[in-house]
């Protein structure tokens, strides 16, 4: 079940799409295959583990009494398909669909390609979305996260985000070092990103950023400045 405060359309200005959501009931049906096989295990010596090398799930969504119908209908709303294959255990590359039943055309899709091996580090995603509520304009957007391990203490990595809909499509991109000490990670870089403004005349915000990180407890930081904010996918 999910709410929201705007109800009387004509009495709150709607911003964005969640303004525009109304009260719902949400039922939501799901299936997954998956084709698996064992594998060695890199922690422990001579042990074995499952690995998914194909899977495939599909989720479907019936909203009850949906007011933002016009009609407080039932109907169903979207259609969600998510692929991914694990050819090895350094690699994995996904596919996700969402289509969308009341506006009959395809709301998201994205696709995920992940590389994790000793000394490097790389995604690359690809993300579409059409903005089927006419109020925050359709995206594309590209991104890329790389990271190579020198030796034992040294790892440098980048960053870029594109967006294609924009006038200048690079939206985001970073520099980075990763110092590993006795018992932290210190992650320091230079970060530059675009501002949002309201003129026509795009400004670029730029940060020199600086990150300790427990090697125990990761959740842990202390930081100082702004860095992307991307979480790399699980590999294996």
């Amino acid at each position: 079940r999910h709410d929201s405060i705007n109800q009387f359309t004509d009495r709150i200005i709607r911003m964005d799409g969640t303004d525009s959501t109304t009260i719902a009931d949400d039922i939501r049906f799901g299936m997954e295959n998956k084709l698996q096989t064992k594998r060695k295990s890199r922690r422990v010596k001579g042990a074995l583990r499952r690995v998914d090398i194909l899977s495939y799930s599909q989720f479907i969504n019936y909203s009850i009494h949906n007011q933002s119908f016009g009609g407080n209908e039932s109907r169903f709303t979207d259609w969600e398909h998510r692929g991914e294959m694990r050819p090895y255990d350094w690699l994995v590359m996904s596919t996700d669909v969402i289509y969308n039943f009341p506006r009959k055309q395809t709301r998201e899709v994205s696709t995920e390609i992940s590389l994790e091996t000793e000394r490097v580090n790389f995604v690359l995603l690809y993300g579409e979305s059409k903005d089927i509520n006419e109020v925050g304009g359709d995206r594309e957007i590209v991104v890329t996260d790389l990271e190579v391990k020198l030796n034992e203490r040294w790892t440098l990595g980048s960053y870029v985000r594109y967006d294609f809909q924009d006038e200048d499509p690079i939206d985001e991109w970073e520099v980075r070092a990763i110092r590993a000490l006795h018992d932290f990670l210190l992650t320091f870089g230079y970060n530059v990103r675009l501002a949002p403004t309201n003129s026509k005349k795009r400004s670029h915000n730029k940060e020199i950023y600086l990150v300790f990180t427990m090697k125990e407890f990761p959740l842990l930081t202390l930081e100082s400045g702004n860095r992307a904010r991307f979480v790399r996918p699980r590999v294996g």
